[in-house]
């Protein structure tokens, strides 16, 4: 928009933010978050705020940008302004700038610009909790549990490369080459690396192999524009293999969702018969919106379990929620994240993007799916996916300690390889939780008990499988291994046994 002839200066530069906020007083629609999913982007239209708050919000920044003390610019103003609006909303609705925008919109194509790794926030440090296979942070050395303590480009002094600009330098600068300086937990070590940025794929779907003759197991780990082919392509592989009908292990755990219409698609796939009812979703101003089954399946699945977990969340949580309700799949499992929120995407003039959250969805059977926001009354049918059968934490997986320790295995067993025949042999000790000086070092290092010792060794041996042997071998193991996993095949063998 650009200003009329006479208007003054202060009028000037206050149009971005009377603007906005014409926009934000008039949506209708709106898609993207993570745990995430969207719909569509949508292009603002003419809207008709009220009048008396656009002159009160018109004088009180001209006031400002005109006398207060300290220089205030309507750029920082209207940024401060939208932020503030958005926070208010709800915890999926914001403003996304130029930078943040392409990120979010580059998750949702299936790629996206980065080292390949996953961090999140403990205790005020951000921690590797993930790192993509062959990507340049793992190519590099770093190591899951490692702490990021500064980042900044090639030839940046230690000086430049402070702690709060780790976020920033990770998710928003494109240079290719970033120096990083960490702490090791393992060895207690601060290291300082170089890692190459590239673009990588995000992997929506995978691992998919046949547990046993007329056994499929697939994983989904998030919806992006890719996910859906992916779907048909790994269950084109599974299922012209042997028997044309098999029973069906569907993985959505840490699933964090995404696009909606992935998730519909495959929904479809799962789901053979036409016109049933697999997701309602109620907007705001209460226009109801219906999605049905199309009754084109290609695969004859016999039996599907579906296996959940709190970190099941939006697009994955719609689609277990679809299969429990309309009895096509037994849900196996933790109840999930219960993050029911349509965000339609709007864009904007200066290439950012406003999420707002426009719709609630409800399963089949009417249920919501997102948790009561601040301010709502709970209602007891309200929030989350309830597996068929519950598989609880172990005391064990909530001790604090492990939290922390559990992201240092897979460093610990890449950098400790036995060579030979003592390589099978330390696997089958830390297995059965028997003395090995790996398992004694490991808990040593990490501060744990040695009554701990039975559980850590076998997820130690996971790892240790995992790095030293790989492929369908470690897999199996980790599967067999997995207590979700072990109710499932028990499940569907006694159901065979009934039948």
């Amino acid at each position: 928009m650009t200003a009329q002839p006479g208007k003054s200066r202060n009028a000037r530069l206050l149009i971005p933010l009377i603007a906005a906020l014409s926009f934000v007083a008039g949506y209708m629609a709106g898609g993207l978050s993570g745990p995430f999913f969207a719909v569509r982007q949508v292009a603002g239209g003419e809207a008709q705020p009220a009048k008396d708050a656009l002159w009160r919000l018109n004088e009180v920044l001209g006031y400002l940008t005109a006398h207060a003390i300290n220089p205030l610019s309507a750029d920082s103003l209207a940024s401060e302004a939208i932020h503030h609006w958005m926070r208010g909303l709800d915890p999926y609705s914001a403003y996304l700038s130029p930078k943040e925008r392409r990120a979010a919109e580059d998750r949702l194509t299936g790629t996206y610009f980065g080292l390949g790794l996953g961090y999140e926030l403990r205790r005020d440090s951000m921690v590797v909790i993930s790192l993509t296979q062959g990507g340049p942070a793992e190519m590099a050395g770093i190591h899951e549990g490692d702490r990021l303590l500064a980042a900044g480009p090639v030839g940046s002094t230690l000086k430049d490369m402070i702690a709060p600009a780790v976020k920033q330098v990770l998710t928003e600068r494109m240079d290719s080459i970033w120096r990083l300086r960490l702490f090791r937990p393992i060895g207690r070590q601060i290291l300082e690396l170089t890692c190459t940025a590239t673009r990588l794929p995000l992997p929506g779907i995978g691992p998919a192999l046949l547990l046993e003759p007329g056994l499929a197991y697939l994983r989904i780990r998030e919806f992006s524009e890719l996910t859906d082919r992916q779907f048909l392509s790994a269950m084109d592989s599974l299922f012209a293999t042997g028997s044309q009908e098999k029973d069906l292990i569907l993985d959505l755990r840490d699933n964090p969702g995404g696009l909606l219409e992935s998730s519909i698609k495959i929904i479809n796939q799962l789901i053979p018969e036409a016109g049933k009812v697999m997701l309602t979703t109620v907007s705001g101003r209460g226009k109801r919106t219906v999605f049905k089954t199309s009754g084109r399946s290609f695969f004859r699945i016999r039996r599907l379990v579906v296996l959940v977990n709190e970190k099941t969340a939006s697009a994955a949580e719609i689609l277990a929620g679809a299969l429990k309700d309309l009895d096509r799949g037994t849900l196996i499992g933790r109840p999930t994240f219960g993050k029911g929120l349509i965000q339609h995407a709007f864009p904007l003039s200066d290439g950012g993007l406003l999420k707002l959250s426009t719709s609630r969805c409800y399963t089949p059977s009417g249920r919501q799916i997102q948790l009561p926001l601040t301010g709502e009354q709970s209602g007891t049918a309200q929030g989350r996916i309830h597996p068929n059968i519950a598989v609880p934490l172990s005391s064990w997986d909530t001790f604090p300690a492990w939290q922390d320790a559990r992201l240092l295995l897979s460093g610990f067993a890449r950098t400790n390889k036995p060579v030979g025949a003592a390589r099978q042999a330390a696997l089958r000790a830390m297995r059965t939780g028997a003395e090995h000086p790996l398992l004694e070092d490991f808990l040593r290092q990490c501060g744990l008990p040695l009554a701990s010792s039975q559980f850590v060794g076998k997820q130690l041996a996971l790892a240790c499988a995992q790095n030293w042997l790989g492929g369908s071998e470690a897999l199996k193991m980790a599967l067999e291994e997995d207590p979700i996993m072990r109710a499932a095949r028990l499940f569907l063998s006694e159901k065979s046994t009934t039948e």
